[in-house]
C-alpha cells in the first residue's frame, strides 16, 4: 500500500489524487495572487480573427451570414514590404566624378585609374575625373545585374605618395528629367587607402543609406600613393511610408490587421531606408481599430533555417532575391553564431530591424513564433503581442507552446494570440515527408479530411479560449472551413465549418475567467529551446545538461507522444493540468518586479540561473511575503545566503540509493537509474526527501511567510540521459528516460495549489472565475488520424474522471457546451463525469461566495 500514489502516478489514471494527511509542500497562500488579464479591445477581451477573400463572395453568401463570421478582426495582405518605392529591377555602378583633394589642390588627374565590377566591365573609367559632372560625362558597368546590388570599385594611383583630406562624389542618374529621385547612387560605400599594400578603410568615409546625388566627405589628411571608391549597393533610396495604408479603405467598425511580409525573403526589412513616421502616426490617429503588423510571422523558423544556419547562406539569399545590404547584414551579425549568446544578439538584431521596417512602433507589432520558443524575446526587446501556431504530428506544438507565451503575456503585460493551421505534418502512405491542408473547395492543394483531424481543430480552440489568448486566427479560411455540397457553387459548412460554428456560439454565450497557472517555470534568458523539438539550443548549438533539465520538466509536465507513428499527436493527456507558464524572469531589462512574480504562487527553476544580487534579493522579497521557490544545489551561487536556504554546500559528491522516501507523504519512489547528488549540511531547514541511506535529496526551509525548496539531485535527472550530440537525443525521443523525482514534485505541486482533485487519465485546466470555477476536460486518446484519412475514434478510450470538490462550497454545477445540469454526491462532494475521445467538456462549479 505504501507505493500506492506511486505506482498511480506513473501509469495513470491519476490526476492530482489527495495526499495522506501530512505537512505540505507549500506554506499557506498568504492571500490571492496578482490577477493579469490582457485588456478588452473595442469593448471585447477575445476577438475572432478571419480574412474574408472578396474573391470568394458569392460563393460565401450562406456562410457569411452566420454569426461566426460577423464582427470578427479583418487582415489585409499588403505584400512584402511598407516602401513607397521599390529598387529598380537593375543595378549598376554609375559615376559622374570623383573629385580627391589636399586642400584646394584637385589631384584626380595626377593618377591613372583603374576599376572592377562584379560580373561585368566600366566602360568609360576616363569620364570618372575628366571634371565634368554631367550624366553624360559618366562611368558605368556593364551589364547591370538584377535583383541585386553590384559590388565595384575605382581606384586612383599616384607615381609618389600624397596627401587627400576630401572626396566629393557625384553618382547616378535623375529617374527620369527633372526627377528628384535618382537611380544608381552609391548609396553604401567607404573610401580605401593602400597602406603596407593592403587597402584599409579610411575613417570617417563609410556612408549606408546615402541618398545625395553628391556627397563631400572630409578626414583627417591622409598619405597614400593608392586610394579607391568601394561601393557595395547602388540604389534608389528607399522609403517606408503609409502611401500602401492610405490607398486601402480599412473598417471603422471593427478591429483590422495588416500583414507585411518583411521579416520573410527577400527580408526587406534590412534594407537602408528612410522613414515616413509623421505621416504614419496621423495615419494611426486616424484608424483606433487598428490592432497592428503582422510583422514577423514565423520569425523564429526565418531565423534558424535561413538567417543564422543555412547551409548555403549566398545561394539562399541569391534565391530569395536579396540584396547586397541584406546579405552583408546577415553575413557580418547574424549568420553562424558561435553559442548561445551570439546567437541571441543575431536574433535581436533582427528583431530589430523589423521594429524599424515599421515605423519603431512596437506596441502595434505582432511576432508569431512557430518552431521556437521566442515569445520572450519578442516582448522584451518591444513587441506588442505574441502569437503560437499549432498544426499536428511530428512534434508538440500545442500545451508547451501555451506554456511559453501565456508566460510571456503575463511576464510583459501583453496580449497574445493563437494561430491554428490545420495542416499535417507527417509521412504519407508512401512514406514521404509531406505537409498538407484540409481544403473541400477545391480551390487549392489538399483535399477533403486531409491535415489534422476536426477534434484537434477543435481543441485547439477550446484551449485558446480558456487559456487566455486574446485572438484567435485560423488558417485555410474559407477553403478547410466551406464546402459546396450539393454542387449549386453555393458554399455550405465543412466539418471544420462545423467545429468553428460550435465553439464560436460557445465563446458568444459563455464568459471566460482568469485563466489559472499558479505555478512557474523559470529559465535563463538565452535559453533558446524549442518546446516542440527540445535537443539543440538556438536549433544548432550543443546543448548542457542544465539545458536538458528544462526539456526534461517539459516532457514530464507534457508527456512525449512519439508512439503514435504516422497517427496525428500534439496534446497529452498527464496529471499535472495545464497550470504552468514559463517565465524568464531576469531578462536584460532587469529582475521582474514583485508584482509579475506575485502572479505565481512557486516559482520553479530549470536550467541555470541568471543570478545577480538585484535578483537574489528580489527573489527574497518574494518568499518573505509568501511565495514559494524550488531550487536545485546546480543552480546556486554566492548571492544566495545559507540564511536564505537554511543549508550549506558541503562540496561533497555522492550517490543516490534507492528508493527515495517523502517525509511529507510517507510515498516510496523507486529510483531505478543512477543519480549523483551533492552532500547538503543543513542548518535551519528541514528534509523532505530522503534517499535509503538518509541522504538528502530535498529539503524545505521556511522564511518569512514563505518556503525555499532545494534539491540536491544533479539537476534532478539521471546520470545518463543519452546521447546530447542528436537533435532529438536517442532515448528521449521514445519517452525515456522517466524523472521521477520531477514527477512526484510536479505531482504534489499540482494537488496543493488546486482547490479540488481529479483522477482520471485526461487533460484538464481551470479558470477562476468571481462565483466559483471553471473546469475543462479535454480527452486526447482514442483518435485515430492520418495524413489523408477521415478521423477514427475509439469508443473504448472513453475517460472516467472523478473531481473532488474537498472544501469547495457548491451551488451548482453545469457542463457548458451542453448546457446540462451536473448532480453531485453530497455526502463526498464529488461527480464523475464521461468524456469521450477527442473530446472537450467545461464544467461550470457555482460556489457560495464565502467558500471558493
Amino acid at each position: 500500500m505504501k507505493n500506492k500514489f506511486f505506482s498511480c502516478l506513473f501509469l495513470l489514471p491519476i490526476l492530482c489524487s489527495v495526499l495522506a494527511a501530512g505537512e505540505n509542500l507549500l506554506p499557506p497562500a498568504p492571500g490571492p495572487l496578482v490577477v493579469w488579464q490582457a485588456p478588452a479591445f473595442m469593448g471585447k477581451d477575445f476577438w475572432v480573427w478571419l480574412n474574408m477573400p472578396e474573391r470568394y463572395a458569392a460563393a460565401m453568401q450562406k456562410v457569411l451570414q452566420e454569426p461566426m463570421t460577423q464582427d470578427t478582426v479583418k487582415t489585409y495582405d499588403l505584400g512584402t514590404s511598407l516602401f513607397e518605392r521599390e529598387k529598380p529591377l537593375y543595378n549598376r555602378l554609375l559615376i559622374r566624378e570623383i573629385a580627391l583633394f589636399d586642400g584646394d589642390r584637385n589631384l584626380s588627374s595626377l593618377a591613372s585609374v583603374d576599376g572592377w565590377a562584379d560580373q561585368a566591365q566600366i566602360k568609360y573609367l576616363e569620364r570618372v575625373c575628366d571634371g565634368d559632372p554631367s550624366p553624360q560625362s559618366a562611368c558605368f558597368s556593364a551589364p547591370a545585374l538584377a535583383g541585386k546590388d553590384q559590388g565595384a570599385w575605382i581606384a586612383f594611383t599616384f607615381a609618389q605618395p600624397q596627401r587627400l583630406d576630401k572626396v566629393i562624389i557625384s553618382s547616378g542618374r535623375e529617374r527620369v528629367a527633372g526627377s528628384p529621385d535618382y537611380v544608381h547612387l552609391a548609396s553604401r560605400f567607404v573610401l580605401q587607402a593602400k597602406i603596407n599594400g593592403s587597402w584599409r578603410n579610411v575613417p570617417d568615409t563609410e556612408r549606408k543609406g546615402n541618398v545625395h546625388p553628391e556627397i563631400s566627405l572630409s578626414f583627417r589628411p591622409l598619405s597614400s600613393d593608392a586610394f579607391r571608391l568601394y561601393v557595395y549597393e547602388q540604389s534608389t533610396p528607399l522609403l517606408v511610408s503609409c502611401q500602401k495604408l492610405l490607398e486601402k479603405d480599412f473598417p471603422k467598425t471593427t478591429p483590422f490587421c495588416i500583414g507585411i511580409r518583411a521579416s520573410r525573403p527577400p527580408f526587406n526589412c534590412f534594407e537602408d531606408t528612410l522613414y515616413d513616421s509623421e505621416g504614419y502616426q496621423q495615419w494611426k490617429e486616424q484608424h483606433p481599430n487598428f490592432i497592428g503588423f503582422d510583422a514577423a510571422s514565423e520569425w523564429d523558423n526565418e531565423f534558424i533555417n535561413f538567417l543564422a544556419f543555412p547551409r548555403d547562406l549566398d545561394k539562399i539569399m541569391t534565391r530569395s532575391g536579396s540584396s547586397n545590404t541584406v546579405k552583408k547584414t546577415i553575413q557580418e551579425k547574424i549568420f553562424q553564431p558561435r553559442d548561445r549568446m551570439s546567437a541571441l544578439a543575431g536574433l535581436k538584431t533582427y528583431h530589430q530591424a523589423i521594429v524599424r521596417h515599421f515605423f519603431a512602433d512596437t506596441e502595434k507589432l505582432i511576432f508569431m513564433n512557430c518552431l521556437m520558443a521566442f515569445n520572450h524575446y519578442a516582448m522584451e526587446w518591444g513587441g506588442g503581442m505574441i502569437s503560437i501556431e499549432t498544426t499536428s504530428s511530428g512534434s508538440h506544438r500545442h500545451q508547451p507552446q501555451m506554456m511559453f507565451a501565456r508566460g510571456a503575456s503575463r511576464q510583459y503585460h501583453k496580449p497574445w494570440s493563437w494561430y491554428i493551421a490545420l495542416g499535417f505534418n507527417g509521412r504519407d502512405d508512401n512514406g514521404k515527408l509531406v505537409y498538407t491542408d484540409p481544403v473541400y473547395t477545391g480551390q487549392r492543394s489538399g483535399g477533403p479530411d486531409w491535415g489534422i483531424s476536426p477534434s484537434l481543430n477543435m481543441r485547439d480552440r477550446y484551449m485558446a479560449y480558456l487559456s487566455g489568448a486574446s485572438h484567435l486566427r485560423s488558417e485555410v479560411w474559407p477553403h478547410a472551413y466551406c464546402q459546396d455540397k450539393d454542387g449549386d457553387g453555393i458554399w455550405e459548412l465543412s466539418p471544420h465549418g462545423e467545429v468553428m460554428k460550435e465553439w464560436d456560439d460557445f465563446v458568444r454565450k459563455n464568459p471566460r475567467g482568469h485563466s489559472y497557472a499558479p505555478v512557474a517555470l523559470c529559465l535563463p534568458f538565452s535559453h533558446g529551446q524549442s518546446p516542440i523539438m527540445g535537443g539543440k539550443i538556438w536549433g544548432r548549438i550543443d546543448a548542457a545538461r542544465s539545458d536538458h533539465q528544462v526539456e526534461a520538466c517539459l516532457r514530464t509536465l507534457v508527456p512525449w507522444n512519439a508512439h503514435r507513428g504516422g497517427q496525428e499527436w500534439a496534446y497529452s493527456n498527464n496529471p499535472y493540468g495545464d497550470l504552468y507558464d514559463v517565465i524568464l524572469p531576469a531578462p536584460p531589462s532587469g529582475p521582474v518586479s514583485l508584482e509579475i512574480l506575485r502572479q505565481y504562487q512557486i516559482l520553479f527553476f530549470a536550467g541555470d540561473i541568471d543570478s545577480s544580487p538585484e535578483f537574489a534579493k528580489r527573489l527574497q522579497k518574494y518568499v518573505f511575503q509568501g511565495g514559494t521557490v524550488v531550487f536545485n544545489t546546480q543552480q546556486l551561487n554566492a548571492h544566495f545566503s545559507s540564511d536564505f536556504l537554511g543549508a550549506q554546500l558541503s562540496g561533497r559528491k555522492l550517490t543516490l540509493s534507492s528508493p527515495v522516501k517523502s517525509l511529507l507523504d510517507q510515498t516510496l519512489i523507486p529510483v531505478p537509474q543512477a543519480y549523483s547528488l551533492e552532500e547538503l549540511k543543513l542548518t535551519t531547514a528541514r528534509p523532505i526527501l530522503l534517499d535509503s541511506a538518509d541522504k538528502v535529496i530535498a529539503c524545505s526551509q521556511d522564511y518569512g511567510k514563505g518556503r525555499v525548496l532545494l534539491t540536491t539531485t544533479d539537476f534532478l535527472m539521471p546520470d545518463d540521459i543519452g546521447r546530447l550530440d542528436l537533435p532529438n537525443h536517442s532515448k528521449w525521443s521514445k519517452g525515456e528516460p522517466k524523472f521521477p523525482l520531477l514527477e512526484y514534485l510536479f505531482g504534489r505541486i499540482s494537488s496543493e495549489v488546486l482547490p479540488f482533485s481529479l483522477t482520471g487519465d485526461i487533460q484538464f485546466g481551470v479558470n477562476q472565475m468571481p462565483d466559483g470555477w471553471l473546469i475543462y476536460l479535454i480527452n486526447n486518446e482514442g483518435i485515430y488520424k492520418k495524413i489523408k484519412e477521415p478521423q477514427r475514434l475509439d469508443p473504448n478510450k472513453t475517460a472516467s474522471v472523478n473531481i473532488q470538490l474537498k472544501k469547495l462550497q457548491t451551488t451548482a454545477i453545469r457542463e457548458l457546451r451542453s448546457g446540462e445540469a451536473i448532480p453531485w454526491q453530497q455526502d463526498s462532494n464529488s461527480f464523475t463525469v464521461k468524456v469521450a475521445p477527442g473530446d472537450v467538456r467545461v464544467y461550470r462549479i457555482f460556489c457560495e461566495k464565502d467558500g471558493q
